[in-house]
């Protein structure tokens, strides 16, 4: 585990310590308080999808092509379909109904080319692991064996595997297009050719990310039934929430809304690569509609690498324009983003979101920056923790340490000398977007006194090197501009809050708990947190650090509104003015008189009894936020590395993160969300890389290929501690820090891995991740490279 965590809250000045052995210190907003849901998960008393048995349901296999790019012949389909156990097995060659395509997103301000993504390949295939068919058994084990029955027969081709075979179109991937490009974005400001002309220093890098497995714990999958009654579709899914599944896929087979419900049980994890809606899932519903029988499918690990979409996958080019006292004066920045074969609802968004945050936290007035998404043989990308904001982070902070040295400048200065200050905003950014508060300044400030800076005396550059690196981040959180809550007052005094956010491991349901306590004046223990049904109203979901900035808020305003029902209910009881009367515990009572109150548990049956309420209808208001805009949480990052110059192993000394979520609604789990992310921008600097051959073969299919990150790897002191500058846009002024730790940390640990090997004259730019291996080599190839101009 990481080792020597130590956590500040920051607010008003006044630093407070904490460790991860609080105990429940209090009850509403800003209590350290363990998350109530760990019970339920430690007892193993969670119902997962894969818990799930449905009274006469089947079971569903995907066959996937093992090849990049081809033609597909029409299947053999005899010998499969009387194996045992088989109900159904086709392609779409065979049962045509069953092809069909998700629709591709609309991204405001890109322009994006319509390829959505079909549930089964038709004449071509164009990557490994694409959905080619499928086979419907009584069992699991039957579906998976005949499957192995199945061979598909693909005549391969030329394909893309790379960005600059997509560049080079040195194939299409879709042959009714004329290039490879499926989306574009791009935004200038100020004459930016000047700029640069007039420049007294230009630094220019070519930064790339390679991309990444989600790797969830529990892997995607859904049950999928219909009501014989009247046709009324239920999806059971593992998601990240139940409302954009719901949308999807009443787009995708043109159902009427109120004919459709989506559940989302216990989730084990999901980083972002549960959002958009598998083209699984909408072939489970198209079978269940048609065999009328439950239909169940449950991704294994394999496929889990191969088919679900994965994260980054990127590169840029980044101009920097200086004056000769080394302000930031002009931008440019091209990005190319490898967004695979087809287009999920969410594969635009993390590039459209690294050119958006170009500007990152600094002062800028002139800028041309662009995004091209190509499209390659390859599974599609989409959102990953961070999902285009560590990109950015990456692309920015990586240049600017290149042109503190170019400069000859200290990194933090450079930084410092280029801040947007705290009387700026609102600042608007040479991207279009609002920033809504900081303190980037003080954030930095405290970032530089708690780092311990390695000195020359310390390395060895015979043995181990070590090197220290500083990043800036800024995060765009709280996408989507609403979000819903209901609160209900039961019967027996329960406060029942139904939110349209939806937990997969964050601690929704304590931290939720927590606001309406706050808000409404009722314990803890008399709070319910409901969550996860599309029946439960309206909503968007959870994604981009959106939960307590936009579901927070509605639970803030549903609890307020829940109160004044109550106070106007009890001043008809209590022969009081509702303005007199006050919430706490479990009663309501008149101020200044505590003997004359009703307790919660009661007023419903007296409401009725006195007509107040209505038969069985209980207290209950429903409600919407509304943010005007996105919120910006930010921070600074520091690491410090070690390498050894014998191996090239790389390790983790120490991370400092300085966070700003805004209001920390419960400190202990935001600190729980800076831990993972960390360790999560570790692995994506140090370990992770998903590895292709010549043929666009995955090479990293299995946990044993692919490297996540364990106890060793966590090895690290993390010293985190947080600044306070609540949004303005709601009177809750959360912001938001589940991608934090994964934002910041990846450039900090890539300018400390530069900063150590320039100790060994390595000029060289490198790219994660930073394996032992690559180390070495570029070692052995600066060492070299010294060895010839000595001779």
């Amino acid at each position: 585990m990481v080792s020597g965590v130590v956590a500040r809250l920051e607010c008003d000045g006044l630093e407070r310590n904490m460790t991860m052995d609080v105990r429940n210190s209090g009850e509403g907003i800003g209590a350290s308080r363990w998350r109530d849901e760990d019970q339920d998960l430690l007892r193993g008393a969670r119902r997962y999808i894969d818990d799930m048995v449905l009274p006469n349901m089947v079971h569903m296999r995907v066959v996937r092509s093992p090849v990049a790019s081809g033609q597909l012949e029409a299947m053999d389909w005899s010998e499969v379909r009387s194996a045992a156990g088989v109900i159904l097995a086709a392609d779409a060659a065979s049962d045509p109904d069953l092809r069909v395509v998700v629709p591709a997103p609309l991204v405001p301000d890109a322009e994006i080319v319509p390829k959505g993504t079909p549930t089964l390949a038709d004449n071509r295939v164009r990557f490994v692991g694409e959905p080619i068919a499928v086979i419907v058994a009584s069992t699991r084990r039957a579906a998976e064996d005949a499957a192995d029955l199945a061979y598909p027969t693909i005549t391969a081709d030329t394909g893309v595997y790379t960005l600059d075979d997509a560049l080079s179109i040195r194939a299409l991937v879709h042959d009714d297009l004329r290039d490879n490009v499926l989306a574009s974005w791009r935004s200038e400001v100020g004459d930016v050719e000047a700029g640069l002309q007039s420049a007294h220093r230009v630094v220019e890098t070519e930064l790339a990310l390679p991309r990444l497995v989600a790797a969830p714990m529990e892997p995607r999958g859904c049950i999928a039934s219909v009501d014989s009654s009247n046709g009324r579709v239920t999806l059971y899914a593992s998601a990240q929430d139940p409302h954009r599944p719901k949308q999807q896929l009443i787009t995708s087979l043109g159902l009427d809304p109120d004919d459709v419900r989506v559940v989302v049980p216990a989730v084990g994890g999901a980083f972002g690569s549960k959002g958009a809606i598998p083209p699984e899932y909408v072939l489970a519903v198209l079978l269940a509609r048609r065999l009328g029988r439950p239909v169940k499918w449950i991704e294994d690990r394999s496929e889990n690498f191969v088919g679900a979409y994965q994260g980054r996958g990127m590169r840029a080019r980044v101009k920097m324009g200086f004056d000769s006292d080394a302000h930031l004066t002009v931008l440019t920045a091209r990005i190319e983003a490898d967004l695979g074969a087809y287009l999920y609802q969410s594969t635009p968004v993390p590039g459209v979101t690294a050119a958006t945050l170009m500007g990152g936290v600094y002062d800028l007035s002139t800028a041309r920056v662009e995004m091209v998404g190509l499209a390659t043989n390859r599974v599609p990308t989409g959102p990953y923790r961070g999902a285009g904001r560590p990109e950015a982070a990456y692309f920015v902070e990586r240049t600017l340490d290149v042109a503190a040295h170019a400069l000859e400048i200290d990194p933090v200065l450079l930084r410092r000398r280029n801040l947007i200050a705290e009387d700026k905003f609102p600042y608007r950014t040479v991207t279009g977007l609002t920033y809504d508060s900081g303190q980037y300044g003080r954030a930095l400030e405290q970032l530089e006194a708690r780092m311990e800076t390695p000195v020359a005396e310390e390395s060895d550059t015979q043995g181990v090197i070590l090197g220290r690196g500083f990043a800036m981040y800024i995060e765009r959180a709280a996408p989507g501009g609403w979000e819903s809550a209901a609160a209900t007052l039961d019967e027996d005094g329960t406060v029942i809050l139904r939110s349209g956010s939806s937990d997969h491991g964050q601690g929704h349901a304590t931290s939720l708990a927590q606001i309406v306590v706050s808000t409404l004046g009722v314990h803890f223990d008399r709070v319910r947190v409901d969550q996860g049904d599309s029946d439960y109203g309206d909503g968007v979901g959870t994604f981009g650090s959106r939960s307590m900035a936009l579901g927070g808020e509605a639970a803030r305003l549903a609890s307020e509104g829940l109160g004044e029902r109550i106070r106007e209910i009890c001043s008809s009881l209590l022969e009081a003015d509702a303005h007199d009367l006050s919430i706490e515990g479990d009663r309501v009572f008149v101020r200044g008189s505590a003997d004359v109150d009703i307790s919660l548990t009661e007023l419903t049956r007296l409401a009725r009894e006195r007509g107040l309420l209505a038969g069985s209808e209980c207290l209950s208001v429903a409600t919407r936020s509304k943010v005007a805009g996105p919120v910006f949480p930010y921070g600074a990052y520091g690491a410090v590395v070690s390498i050894d110059v014998a191996t090239g192993v790389v390790h983790v000394v120490k991370i400092v993160a300085v966070d700003d979520a805004g209001t920390l609604i419960n400190p202990l789990l935001t600190e729980g969300q800076v831990m993972g992310s960390t360790l999560q921008g570790v692995a994506s600097a140090l370990l992770e890389a998903v590895v292709l051959d010549e043929d666009g073969q995955p090479q990293t299919t299995s946990l044993m290929t692919y490297l996540v990150p364990s106890a060793a790897e966590a090895d690290y002191e993390l010293d985190s501690s947080f600044l306070t500058t609540p949004t303005p846009l709601t009177p809750l002024g959360a912001k938001g820090v589940g991608e934090s730790g994964t934002i910041g940390a990846l450039a900090a640990i890539a300018n400390a891995v530069a900063d150590a090997l320039s100790l060994v004259n390595v000029t060289e730019p490198l790219d994660p991740p930073y394996s032992p291996d690559r180390i070495w080599i570029t070692i052995e190839r600066s060492r070299d490279k010294t060895a010839g101009e000595d001779d």
